[in-house]
């Protein structure tokens, strides 16, 4: 009993330590080949139906002498049964009757005891829940990363009068809930500029938009406008880092941003116009920095 007691205070402590289904089996296996078995092995199923029907059936990880193991768990315990037979041990990965793979292990003398069977079955479960919150987080993140994807800005807004309005943002934050933010903050924002409003315009419309959503995340954003007939640039910042401006001769300055709030920056009244050198591009800085120093900051990495 006290070996027993030993082990699962152990796989408390030493299983599901990250989100990651990798990191767990081989947490697993370390634990189970450490003193209870000569072999140990962790197999897992895919989350996804294989072509064909299969099990496709993958060896996360194994430690000691992996030929006492067989090369696959046996089907009965993919469907929920453990099986013991002599020196070899499988125990279903399941978590709500959902089998999610097998824990092999195998001694190449003797058998294995009660006792055994019930610290392999506790080894199990928790593995098994640590292995089902890995694929939950991990698919949460796939979720964000495609979404986010999906609702990458285009490079313009088109407007009536032929001059784009060129749009940065960040969102604070990340994961599915910041890009789902994303989205309405752009779904309102490609709904102004075809009224051809000056930026500092645009952003107090913005804002004042989205003003009663207060369970949004805060953003900022930084808007250009630019004139192709009369090369004129406008620029109007809520809370972004400035725009860089090069001259002919490769000398770089930043203008200077007309709101220094990320929230409420309609309040702006004024933007910045300058005229870009038909040689010099126009460079939009993007980060999440913090607003103490950033022009500071800014600065020291033009001088370089």
């Amino acid at each position: 009993m006290r070996q027993e007691v030993i082990v699962c205070v152990e796989a408390a402590d030493r299983i599901g330590t990250a989100l990651d289904e990798k990191i767990t089996c081989l947490e697993v296996v370390s634990l189970l080949g450490s003193g209870l078995a000569d072999a140990a092995a962790v197999d897992l199923l895919p989350q996804e139906l294989q072509p064909g029907g299969g099990p496709g059936v993958e060896r996360a990880a194994v430690t000691g002498h992996a030929e006492l193991l067989p090369p696959y768990p046996s089907g009965a315990v993919l469907r929920g049964r453990t099986t013991l037979d002599e020196g070899r041990l499988a125990v279903p990965l399941s978590v709500h009757d959902h089998v999610l793979g097998a824990v092999l292990i195998a001694r190449a003398s003797g058998s294995f005891t009660d006792r055994d069977l019930l610290i392999a079955r506790s080894v199990a479960r928790r593995a098994a829940v640590a292995v089902e919150h890995a694929r939950l987080f991990g698919q949460a993140q796939r979720t964000a990363v495609e979404l986010q994807r999906a609702l990458l800005t285009d490079p313009g807004l088109p407007c009536t009068s032929g001059a784009p309005l060129l749009v940065m943002g960040d969102v604070m934050g990340h994961g599915v809930e910041a890009a789902v933010d994303m989205n309405s903050y752009r779904s309102a924002l490609r709904d102004v500029p075809a009224a051809d409003l000056p930026p500092h315009r645009v952003v107090r419309r913005l804002d004042m938009h989205i003003s009663d959503a207060s369970a949004r995340r805060p953003a900022t954003c930084l808007l250009v406008r630019m004139d192709p007939a009369l090369m004129l640039a406008s620029f109007s910042s809520a809370g972004h880092l400035p725009p860089v401006v090069f001259s002919r001769d490769g000398v770089a300055h930043m203008v200077n941003r007309s709101c220094p709030s990320a929230r409420r920056c309609g309040r702006s009244r004024r933007c910045r116009t300058g005229r870009p050198s038909p040689t010099g591009p126009i460079r939009r800085a993007s980060g999440q920095r913090a607003e103490r120093g950033l022009r500071a900051d800014a600065r020291r990495s033009l001088t370089r």
